[in-house]
């Protein structure tokens, strides 16, 4: 039988951007209505206005605009330097060049005596596998715990490799 419909994680991630699809339209719609109303407020107080206010407020918006660029243009062109922005050199955390790894390592807490245990349970462990009895007592204790051979040996190697070479 053909599962028709089965949930998938491609479902559920498209779900998801639907949501935010439709909360991102709605945000979009609220800010284009706020829009047009400001608009149709705008256009309601200029309309109240008579032409020759209407031609006051465009003769005074030019004017003051026009001379803005005029004072703009007149400070450039008299080479009236002023230091608007400086240039200083930028002072660098003590440790901006570190990646924070140095305090992550962890340091090797495994004494030699530890070691020789583990390795000493990791030959018991091999030894089972000898004879049928011990084969059913390993196959027992990997069910019921099953990383614990990955440890031993994650163990070891660990400290192989940290361990001053002899």
């Amino acid at each position: 039988m053909i599962p028709f419909f089965k949930h998938t994680p491609k479902q559920e991630h498209n779900k998801k951007n639907a949501i935010q699809d439709r909360i991102a339209f709605s945000i979009v719609c609220k800010c284009i209505s706020l829009q047009a109303q400001w608009a149709r407020y705008m256009q309601c107080q200029t309309e109240r206005l008579p032409t020759s206010a209407k031609k006051g407020f465009l003769i005074a918006f030019c004017l003051l605009s026009n001379g803005f660029s005029i004072c703009l243009i007149t400070k450039n062109l008299t080479n009236q330097v002023q230091k608007e922005f400086s240039v200083s050199n930028i002072k660098l955390p003590a440790y901006s060049d570190k990646t924070g790894d140095e305090n992550t390592k962890p340091l090797i807490a495994i004494t030699e005596e530890e070691i020789q245990k583990i390795q000493g349970f990791r030959r018991f462990m091999d030894s089972l596998a000898s004879s049928p009895s011990g084969k059913n007592r390993l196959d027992q204790i990997i069910i019921t715990r099953p990383g614990l051979m990955d440890s031993i040996r994650l163990i070891e190697n660990t400290y192989r490799l940290k361990s001053p070479k002899k």
